[in-house]
């Protein structure tokens, strides 16, 4: 025969219920946060701090070739320095970017994928202003390229691919070619929204202008050579140690054949473009340097030594006095 409970017991189990309902819980014992890393799921990280220093140290030399580059083929002084290198999804870098800009996409053979290389409009303008022949401005033009803009990036462009195939010869051969200009990243998906990429941000100079250049490149599209990455890391960490004694005398041996310039300043000075046309046969240039100061030697172009010049037999010499400073000017 089944239990069957009165109401005053229903009453009191109720009544129980409640007084244990009413306790205050007790406290848990806190978990020890050692060792404990917090993790964004909305910007996974795909590559390791060591993938990412090798990353930096691959674009800082390639930083310093585009300045060598861009200065010699836009006939101007261009500064490029290595901004940052980070992760992020590709989503979040294409909301980053101003529209209309300047939105090239790479292929990178035999890499599956593509990426881009993005040019701010605060500088890619200045760019083709210069490359016209203008003087560079820095005034931003809030519109898409026109054809004859887009040929002249793509000048720029070839220029820098051909950096970037030597910068990443130490982790592979890979041919990076330009596929494509676009004016609104919006309209371009290489990639999915949530897609893990690596974002390298260079920061470029000209004159008055400034912007960045931008490659961001997916992570499923450098992660079959991202293993060969902390062998590069190696690799730079044992390019900046010291040198041994013995390696210094070998690299001085080795250089002390080379033949240098060597030159004299007698003096200088400076005149405006009206005094320079109007000289004549018998004008006299009067300059800055005192009579009887001594004069200038320069190797490369290089200040080094102060002196006298004189004559040893048949042939002028030059009588070294003392060392210059590198900047002192007579």
């Amino acid at each position: 025969m089944p239990d069957v409970l009165s109401q005053s017991e229903v009453d009191a189990l109720l009544a129980a219920v409640d007084e244990i309902g009413d306790a205050a819980p007790a406290a848990l014992p806190e978990a020890p946060h050692e060792g404990i890393i917090s993790y964004d799921f909305a910007r996974p990280e795909r590559a390791s701090r060591d993938q990412l220093r090798a990353l930096e140290s691959m674009h800082e030399v390639l930083a310093r070739n585009m300045a060598a580059a861009l200065s010699g083929l836009l006939r101007t002084v261009v500064e490029v320095s290595l901004s940052a290198v980070d992760q992020l999804t590709y989503s979040e870098f294409i909301g980053s970017l101003p529209t209309p800009t300047c939105f090239n996409i790479l292929t990178a053979e035999p890499l599956e994928g593509r990426m881009v290389f993005e040019m701010n409009p605060s500088i890619v303008y200045p760019m083709i202003d210069k490359l016209l022949g203008g003087p560079a401005s820095s005034v931003v033009i809030d519109r898409p390229m026109t054809e004859i803009e887009r040929n002249l990036v793509e000048r720029i462009v070839s220029n820098v691919l051909e950096l970037m195939v030597e910068a990443w010869r130490p982790v592979q051969s890979i041919g990076f070619a330009l596929q494509a200009i676009e004016s609104n990243p919006q309209l371009v998906q290489i990639a999915p929204p949530t897609e893990a990429a690596v974002l390298i941000i260079f920061d470029v100079r000209m004159g008055e202008a400034a912007g960045l250049l931008n490659v961001c490149i997916p992570y499923k599209l450098i992660e079959p050579v991202m293993g060969a990455f902390t062998t590069i890391q190696s690799w730079f960490a044992s390019e900046r140690r010291d040198l041994k004694p013995e390696e210094v005398m070998a690299i001085t041996d080795a250089l002390s054949g080379a033949a240098v310039r060597a030159t004299v300043e007698v003096a200088s000075t400076r005149m405006t473009v009206d005094e320079l046309t109007s000289l004549r046969p018998g004008d006299v240039i009067s300059t800055d340097r005192p009579t009887g100061s001594p004069f200038l030697m320069k190797f490369e172009g290089r200040p080094k030594f102060l002196g006298e010049p004189g004559k040893r037999g048949n042939r002028k010499s030059f009588l070294i006095l003392r060392r210059s400073g590198p900047e002192e000017r007579i």
